[in-house]
């Protein structure tokens, strides 16, 4: 692989535009990344019709800047093509945008160096067309300045004329869809403008933690955008002074006619907002609640004027609220308290809203508008006295709803005693079953009798499915027996950030759940023959209390035991995830993850390709991940799941029982990709766990 001169050393990670390895150069002793391009079919493909797509890929090598991860060579070997580059430390982006709050010179000095590498690009006639937080890397100097280093730009083509570039070489659309512009959606000339629009979004995420456009689905979030819809940032954060907001803002107006007209020009306007202080470290504003606006509006055209005298053309109507107005005012130092993330979710902008923005009166002071000035004024004390009335009071915060004051934890207790409420979009779409103790639980009852809420010390006889996908998607305690249910449970941890609801199986409980071949809704499980990545996608949170012997968290399987898959934990800290069908068995292991713990498991199994994956993520921040291969035999529809095994008549082994604490259980009857995966097992953690770790 990759052929006799590059060692690979393991897998680094895979996206839309291919595998990434780390690998060693044995010819010139050295660590390198190779990233997989096409497959000789592909490329000879590519090649007939397109042109030459090694002589494209080979012009890479000739962008060289500090903040572009520079390109080594071009290879191919029996698997493809492959290109050779910079191996690049540190966190991604969105590594920085999950962990913390960016300071504003922090700010600076990312957008600075991304623009200054966008500037050497499009110099060359080269575009990006793919940026976003997980394609920026970064990493602190120790002179404690950052270094950001630009990846992938393998999804760029040369020459970016009137032509559609938004196309790979099968015409699908290109780029991350979050983060993708109009043109490219509509499959529009573009050019460098493409990328500012991006890098507006991603900048946006970085200093509110939110992205611009959001949904539940891909139609909703191309619509978002088409139509954009997107919360003005200074609402969203409310900390960052507003010419930055504005100047962000500006980036991803949706005609392109109305961004910045190239890279240098935003650059020069963001030297501008450093020059006057708007993006130093007190320039941040107080410790301020985040402010959720009531409904979601079309920004109005945002044109900033830069700092070098030239002012771009303004909109012939409507007046603008959005942009930077006159020369930028200097900032006096206020040795302000830095600024603080917002936490709650913001909710999501739905494309049957238009509102207008107001009028804005062109009466400014300093740049700023007079009565913006006191609407900021008279609404920052509101927030102040409403922040000390509930801190004299010792009130709680409302955790969930967004501009809710915040109270100090003691620690060792959660900050709130109950569970966040969910955005829309919080689960990947198309889950199967959805288990979250402390909803929709039936206690034990005699048969005959109406069932009853389950309430905390009771039995639990039936747990149903919040998903609402069709059929009787419910768990219910094996043979219905009263010694099969677990009990529920409620418990204050310091590892989690609220009082969780949990099942707790001792001894010979058991639950199980199972869709009869006869019901319509079994063609929507796993192997069922109506998904396009069929397979298997699971997320699971618990808490096993191992003694001396092994126990099974999960087993899904077909009902007539032609397949099956399970995980275990090991008193000795190790996961296995077991898969069987037919008369072969395959396995993934993750050790050095305490199994005492909170863990999050993961499993992904793809029918497809035969692969399988392991995640574990633990309360102490940190997490394991094993993969290979999977069974390449065909399986039979999975349409049972089991927690935990018990038969009166024919007894199981101890290590076929579970004793532990659940607290959640999905499925996805589909192998969801990298990027889903990672993010939906991310979000769950950060909900959950006081210490979340990376996302990578």
């Amino acid at each position: 692989m990759a052929s006799a001169r590059y060692k690979i050393l393991e897998e680094l990670g895979a996206g839309g535009a291919g595998a990434v390895y780390k690998a060693y150069d044995t010819q010139l002793d050295r660590y390198v990344a190779i990233k997989r391009l096409l497959s000789k079919e592909e490329a000879e493909t590519a090649d007939a019709q397109s042109g030459n797509i090694k002589k494209e890929a080979a012009s890479l090598a000739t962008l060289q800047h500090p903040n572009v991860v520079s390109v080594f060579d071009l290879g191919s070997d029996e698997q493809g093509f492959f290109m050779v580059m910079e191996l690049v430390e540190g966190d991604t982006l969105g590594d920085w945008i999950t962990a913390a709050t960016m300071s504003l010179p922090d700010f600076n000095e990312l957008a600075t160096q991304v623009l200054e590498a966008l500037v050497s690009a499009h110099s060359q006639s080269v575009l990006h067309r793919d940026l976003k937080p997980e394609n920026i890397k970064i990493r602190r100097l120790p002179s404690g300045r950052l270094q950001v280093k630009v990846l992938d730009f393998g999804l760029a083509r040369m020459s970016y004329g009137a032509k559609k570039m938004t196309e790979d070489q099968s015409g699908n659309i290109q780029g991350s869809i979050y983060y993708m512009s109009p043109e490219q959606l509509l499959r529009k000339p573009l050019d460098g403008r493409t990328d500012l629009y991006a890098l507006g979004c991603v900048l946006y995420q970085t200093l509110s933690g939110q992205r611009p456009f959001e949904s539940d689905t891909v139609r909703g979030v191309m619509d978002a955008h088409l139509q954009h819809l997107v919360y003005p940032l200074v609402q969203i954060a409310p900390n960052i002074p507003q010419p930055v907001c504005d100047w962000v803002m500006w980036l991803f107006n949706a005609d392109p006619a109305h961004r910045p007209a190239n890279a240098q020009q935003a650059l020069n306007s963001l030297r501008g907002l450093a020059v006057a202080g708007w993006l130093s470290e007190s320039a941040e504003s107080g410790h301020v609640a985040m402010a959720v606006p009531d409904e979601p509006y079309h920004p109005p055209v945002a044109v900033p004027r830069i700092s070098t005298g030239h002012v771009p053309t303004r909109p012939p109507t409507g007046s603008v609220s959005q942009r930077i107005t006159g020369t930028v005012p200097p900032r006096k130092p206020t040795g302000g308290v830095p600024a603080r993330r917002p936490t709650s979710s913001v909710p999501t902008p739905t494309s049957s809203v238009h509102r207008a923005p107001a009028r804005v009166e062109e009466e400014t002071e300093g740049g700023l508008n007079k009565k913006m000035m006191l609407i900021y004024a008279v609404g920052g004390g509101l927030l102040l006295a409403v922040a000390l009335f509930f801190m004299l009071r010792g009130g709680k915060s409302e955790p969930g709803k967004p501009g809710s004051p915040t109270t100090a934890s003691t620690p060792g207790t959660p900050a709130s005693m109950e569970p966040p409420t969910r955005a829309a979009n919080f689960l990947q779409p198309g889950i199967l079953l959805h288990f979250r103790a402390g909803e929709k639980m039936d206690a034990y009852t005699d048969l005959g009798k109406p069932a009853v809420a389950a309430k905390p010390g009771d039995k639990v006889l039936a747990w149903h499915d919040m998903a609402n996908t069709g059929g009787d998607g419910t768990l219910m305690a094996i043979n219905r027996l009263q010694q099969n249910c677990p009990t529920y449970v409620q418990e204050v941890s310091s590892a989690l950030k609220f009082k969780a609801a949990m099942l707790r199986f001792t001894g010979t409980n058991a639950m199980i759940h199972s869709m009869s071949k006869d019901n319509p809704s079994i063609r929507d499980y796993p192997l069922g023959g109506t998904q396009k990545d069929p397979g298997l996608t699971i997320v699971m949170m618990v808490r096993p209390n191992i003694t001396n012997k092994e126990v099974r968290c999960l087993r899904i399987r077909n009902s007539e035991d032609k397949g099956h898959l399970s995980v275990r934990a090991y008193p000795n800290n190790e996961w296995k995830l077991g898969m069987k069908i037919g008369n072969t068995v395959k396995e993934q292991k993750v050790t050095g993850r305490n199994v005492k713990q909170f863990n999050l498991i993961g499993v992904s199994w793809n029918a497809n390709t035969a692969k399988m994956l392991l995640s574990i993520r633990s309360e102490d921040g940190g997490k394991g991940r094993a993969e290979g291969d999977a069974p390449k035999e065909k399986a039979e529809i999975f349409n049972e799941i089991r927690i935990a095994d018990y038969d009166q008549t024919t007894p199981v082994g101890a290590e076929d029982l579970f004793n532990g604490d659940v607290l959640e259980l999905m499925v996805w009857p589909y192998a969801m990709g990298w990027e889903d995966r990672s993010g939906q097992e991310f979000r769950i953690v950060q909900e959950y766990f006081v210490k979340p770790g990376q996302r990578y």
